[in-house]
């Protein structure tokens, strides 16, 4: 069975201490991904759930 955990900052987006991401930011966002992902050839999210599976 997988946990899903919370991130910091969805617990202050539901604490109402933070507002969630702008579309623009989540589009700079896909692009930095898109960039890691072509310089390093995979998912910079991939070794950060291998380690928390673990």
């Amino acid at each position: 069975m997988e946990k899903k955990l919370t991130s910091s900052l969805q617990r202050r987006i539901a604490a109402g201490k933070a507002e969630p991401i702008s579309d623009l930011e989540r589009e700079q966002l896909r692009q930095l991904r898109e960039i890691y992902v072509r310089r390093f050839g995979k998912d910079p999210d991939t070794q950060r759930d291998a380690r928390l599976i673990a």
